[in-house]
């Protein structure tokens, strides 16, 4: 563009008779040309749109950053203003939050007017800052994008969330020829490439977890122990919760961890965390509840037989459907348009998360409601009838038990079995005995 090339003839003219280096890097949104000043000890920056971004009505701000991570970065953040101004600001953030004003940075930046331009070939906003004291040929960096002008002059003005941003390492130690910087193609930005395939992959590996395959785990025996006797509710909610969901929150945990920078610093992160320590400890309890806890013995029963593990295993699996569901949530105000490169989510993904929320909820209570009473009324049945002694239980009318025992049946009470001999039998052990 005619401008960046007047920026990058008055940088390097500035440093005719001094030894200047530098390089360029493009992306979709925007350009960053850094040269380093040797003799002054001074590093030239440009910051300019890219050609799709040329019109200063349709551009917002432009940021770059020293360092790998946007916490704790010092960030230079540049904008045109309407009246053919610019604005510089220096800012810097403790995490995924709106950067605040440095008063005094340890590195000023000073906007330089002349060599910043906005008219229709193009925009490019240009300062000078004093060069590191360990300047190296691998400058690391960050940038952003953000498509939402301030619309202020004021260093201190609100900024709205990037659209895209990346981190870069910039060759400043690069030479010069013929007035033409390198360009460096490298770029680990997260709204595309690699970075942004983990970001799908966490998405879809966290929400399949948390919206449904943990909410269908605690669902599951909550209905069917109250409409059925049979256990056939139990291989579904182990594997589910035990298997599946504890598979797929692992993966979204590992993927976040050694993909994303920043640590645990923010709500999403943390909540995060504790869903996975939260699964690992449901899934052992669970183990201990189901399989163990009638090896080892346990003195406080009551008298459902349930013991106080059993119930600190239900409402632990409450409270792991509780911050699975608040993990999603802060994942998707948070840090959807911060790792995504498309901005803040729509209305929809907040909807529906609302929506999925209040029907298992409500499916829950439901449960509470109407299928626990029939639960314990059938289990109060079945204990009952095992503590009748075994010549007063009822008699199962099943087809088999008609054939083998037909006399005890009402319908069949006068047909005695084949070579029966002296007095009937009135129960299966004496019918056995026999």
């Amino acid at each position: 563009m005619i401008g960046l090339g007047l920026a990058l003839i008055l940088v390097v003219a500035r440093g005719a008779q001094a030894t200047v280096t530098g390089q360029e890097y493009c992306n979709p949104y925007m350009c960053i040309t850094g040269t380093h000043d040797d003799t002054t000890s001074t590093d030239t920056y440009t910051l300019s749109a890219s050609s799709s971004m040329s019109s200063s009505s349709n551009f917002g701000w432009a940021a770059i950053g020293f360092g790998t991570q946007m916490s704790g970065s010092p960030m230079i953040i540049t904008w045109p203003n309407s009246d053919g101004s610019f604005t510089l600001t220096q800012r810097q953030s403790r995490g995924h939050d709106t950067p605040s004003v440095v008063s005094n940075p340890s590195r000023v930046a000073t906007l330089q007017t002349a060599s910043s331009f906005s008219n229709s070939s193009g925009i490019g906003m240009t300062f000078t800052l004093p060069s590191s004291s360990s300047t190296t040929n691998s400058t690391e960096l960050i940038w952003a994008y953000g498509n939402t002008n301030p619309k202020s002059s004021s260093s201190s003005a609100n900024i709205q969330q990037h659209v895209s941003f990346g981190t870069i390492t910039m060759a400043l130690l690069t030479p010069i020829t013929n007035s033409t910087v390198s360009r460096n193609s490298d770029s680990t930005s997260t709204a595309s490439g690699l970075a942004r395939t983990m970001l799908i992959a966490h998405v879809v590996c966290g929400a399949f977890a948390t919206m449904l395959v943990i909410p269908a785990a605690v669902l599951v025996p909550r209905y069917a122990r109250g409409l059925s006797d049979s256990r056939w509710w139990f291989p579904v909610h182990g594997s589910a919760m035990g298997i599946v969901a504890l598979a797929l929150v692992t993966a979204a945990f590992i993927i976040a961890v050694t993909n994303f920078t920043g640590g645990f610093n923010s709500n999403h992160r943390k909540v995060g965390l504790a869903l996975f320590l939260f699964m690992i400890g449901q899934v052992l309890l669970g183990i201990y509840v189901h399989w163990f806890r009638n090896l080892t013995g346990d003195r406080f029963r009551s008298k459902s037989g349930r013991s106080p593990t059993n119930f600190l295993h239900m409402i632990f699996g409450i409270v792991v459907v509780i911050a699975g569901f608040a993990t999603t949530w802060e994942g998707i105000v948070e840090e959807w348009g911060i790792w995504s490169g498309t901005g803040a989510p729509s209305l929809g993904w907040k909807v529906g998360w609302v929506i999925i929320v209040g029907i298992t909820a409500l499916a829950y209570v439901v449960g509470l409601i109407f299928l626990l009473p029939r639960q314990r009324r059938r289990e109060a049945a079945r204990r009952t009838q095992a503590q009748q002694p075994t010549q007063l239980r009822p008699i199962t009318r099943s087809f088999a038990s008609q054939q083998r025992y037909q006399h005890l049946h009402p319908r069949n009470n006068d047909s005695p079995p084949p070579n029966y001999q002296g007095q009937k039998p009135t129960t299966y052990e004496e019918y056995e005995r026999q």
